[in-house]
């Protein structure tokens, strides 16, 4: 009898510890797209929340006028970015427990954006750009339509440093970035 209660104890014991692959996953790539831009990045594991994402790719701008004085007059530019984000994917564990869609980090996050536009790479037409470094902090959600299709929402407010140009000073800005993205990921193995 004590044989078997023994056994039985260690049985069930496992059924209560989770395994080690809940939470964020371990590493993943993709390709995400909106109006203004194109952007390739990776996310990697760091803590069963917390993931690092790095971003390559251009953000676009498109300006139009007519006025009175001036005229008709439009412009655009293309601009490299480079991105840096840890996020705290902080709802990740809740959301398995409940059954839902987890995949490829399918939750809501906090996170602190770290961008730069180098000054060199631009490709411009009636606009003037300027290099600059970006920190926001921002809340969002990325949400998967199957296995590898994507959408992101998000939100943040932060400061933008412009690099000095032709001898002008560099100066900061307050800015509010808005996050819509539709994208595809796939997972590194």
């Amino acid at each position: 009898m004590k044989k078997i209660f023994i056994i039985t104890i260690a049985l069930f014991a496992g059924f209560g510890v989770k395994a080690q692959d809940d939470g964020v996953e371990k590493s993943f790539w993709g390709v995400q797209t909106n109006l203004l831009g194109l952007w390739a990045h990776t996310e990697t594991r760091l803590t069963n929340k917390l993931a690092f994402r790095t971003e390559a790719g251009v953000d676009a701008g498109y300006w139009y006028s007519n006025t009175l004085w001036f005229g008709e007059r439009s412009g655009y530019a293309l601009i490299p970015v480079l991105t840096l984000e840890p996020r705290l994917y902080y709802n990740i564990l809740k959301r398995q427990a409940k059954g839902k869609n987890t995949v490829h980090n399918s939750a809501n996050y906090l996170s602190l954006k770290t961008s730069v536009h180098p000054s060199f790479g631009i490709v411009a037409h009636n606009y003037e750009v300027y290099g600059d470094l970006i920190i926001l902090p921002s809340w969002g959600i990325r949400r998967h339509i199957g296995r590898h299709f994507n959408y992101e929402l998000g939100i943040g407010a932060g400061y933008e440093y412009v690099f000095p140009k032709n001898g002008d000073r560099g100066h900061v800005d307050f800015v509010i970035g808005l996050n819509l993205r539709i994208g595809y990921s796939h997972k590194i193995k």
